[in-house]
């Protein structure tokens, strides 16, 4: 069988940076290309990844490889051109079976039914169960078992997991299931043809491709707002497996790598054996972390191996929705210890603003805090991200509907309002979710504060784009445009609270 991984482009915001950069610096394909090519590959069918955002015609691509079924992994910021590619591909009269997964699907659960289309040949795939990364696979290949994608049958499969966990007491077969992610070795050679297709998009041309692995998936924590921990339980690669890996990436004169766990000091040991690991290979690496899972001893190890980039997860002091102790003082402690170690120029700080249970004098503050003390230090990037009301992990004490479905019974606190006939390219960037019109003052502001104060580099590209969401605003919601502030009222409102 004939199988297509498609990654849609981007919108104007993905992650934890502004998509605004054109062209960017450099390019990461995300882990989720790397385990859904191998898993289809080691399933036995041929297999292609084609990304959106590197091909300039990524129909006639899917067309000329004629594949059998296409997997399309979206994010919100690129579900819309998810979407488009499916039109297209229906105009076409393409007549395989396409499946729509990714967070996007998975876990806006609360507004589900009224951002996802229906047609004759889009399947989604939410995942069903909490511990793995591959409960798509006996819904899309319902002959083959979740145990193949290790590149074995499935009695195989299982006795090679038994061979090689230390746990004795596994008492049935959905018990082995977590260890595939721990025992699963994705490839990263596709990449190659995947990032040299026939018709490269033209902002693209000379870009650097970053490479990355995943040593751990899951999160101690619950943040409202996060899918993470609710789609995995904490589970960590074997040492072997991380070393085979790193032993290919050096062979194939690859020597430096992003990390891409979310939470990488969930457990102290399995982070000083990466660590270590890395060291013993020379290879270069870059990772992310929350500001409570660091500390000064942590950072002498990255010292002593030689790491080239950390974000630290600081986010919110004032918020609840984190369920996170916020300590500013240690932020600079840290960063005092960054400076005895030489490690300054490695560290970018990742706050956010706009959660729903604080204030916007608090957000000001916040603000203020990164302007004076932090940006003081010259960081080569602080990060701020503005949560725009993205449902990823819905609140299960809020309503999630359609704001043209607003009518004074379902107007209450407890009720979030989605924009749905806004571009899904704004998510992440510009407000496409609120709880009430008031609510839209607020997250204008905030928008418009941090590209004049923490993204100023970005200012030109975003007033752009924002009078492009203003005018789409206007047409599909006109009662809510007075409630918009000018970018010069945003920034009054700031330079007022430095007064106070």
């Amino acid at each position: 069988m004939k199988v297509v991984v498609y990654l849609p482009r981007m919108g104007y915001a993905t992650g934890e940076m502004p998509h605004l950069r054109k062209p960017p610096k450099n390019y990461m394909p995300g882990q989720n290309l790397y385990y859904l090519f191998t898993a289809c590959k080691n399933l036995g069918h041929q297999t292609k990844v084609i990304d959106g955002n590197w091909s300039s015609d990524p129909v006639k691509e899917i067309l000329d490889f004629n594949p059998d079924k296409i997997l399309i992994s979206s994010t919100t910021p690129c579900f819309e051109d998810a979407l488009n590619i499916t039109e297209k591909l229906s105009e076409t009269r393409y007549y395989g079976e396409i499946y729509i997964g990714g967070p996007h699907v998975n876990l806006n659960t609360s507004s589900r039914e009224f951002l996802l289309p229906k047609s004759r040949n889009i399947i989604y795939t939410p995942i069903k169960s909490s511990f793995t990364t591959f409960d798509w696979v006996p819904q899309v290949f319902p002959e083959q078992s979740i145990f193949e994608v290790l590149g074995l049958p499935k009695d195989d499969a299982q006795k090679f997991i038994l061979e090689n966990i230390n746990d004795k007491q596994i008492l049935s077969t959905d018990e082995l299931e977590p260890y595939i992610f721990s025992l699963f070795k994705p490839e990263f050679k596709w990449i190659n043809d995947t990032y040299n297709p026939p018709d490269i998009v033209s902002t693209m041309q000379g870009v650097e491709i970053r490479y990355s692995i995943i040593t751990s998936i899951g999160c101690s924590n619950s943040c409202s707002f996060c899918g993470n921990p609710f789609i995995y339980k904490i589970n960590f690669k074997s040492e072997k497996v991380i070393r085979d890996i790193l032993t290919e990436y050096k062979l194939n004169n690859i020597n430096r790598l992003s990390v891409h766990d979310m939470f990488f000091f969930m457990s102290i040991k399995h982070a000083k054996m990466v660590i270590n690991l890395f060291k013993e290979f020379n290879m270069d690496f870059s990772i992310q972390t929350c500001l409570e899972n660091l500390n000064e001893e942590l950072m002498d190890d990255l010292a002593d191996a030689n790491v080239k980039r950390v974000l630290i997860g600081i986010e919110n002091p004032f918020s609840k929705t984190l369920d996170k102790k916020v300590d500013l003082n240690k932020v600079f402690r840290l960063l005092d210890h960054a400076d005895k170690l030489k490690l300054q120029d490695c560290f970018k700080l990742s706050y956010i603003v706009g959660l729903p249970d604080i204030s916007l004098a608090n957000d000001l503050s916040l603000i203020r805090h990164i302007v004076t003390k932090i940006k003081k230090r010259n960081l080569p990037l602080t990060n701020l991200q503005v949560n725009l009301y993205t449902p990823y992990r819905p609140d299960p004490n809020k309503i999630y509907i359609k704001y043209e479905d607003k009518n004074p019974s379902n107007k209450s606190k407890n009720t979030i309002f989605i924009l749905t006939k806004l571009s899904y390219t704004y998510w992440g960037l510009l407000p496409v979710g609120i709880g009430s019109e008031k609510d839209l003052t607020i997250q204008m502001t905030l928008c418009d504060i941090v590209y004049n104060e923490i993204y100023s580099e970005f200012k030109v590209k975003y007033l752009q784009i924002r009078e492009k969401y203003l005018n789409d605003l206007a047409k599909s919601y006109p009662d809510l445009i007075n409630n918009i502030p000018s970018f010069q009222e945003s920034l009054r409102t700031y330079y007022e609270s430095l007064v106070v």
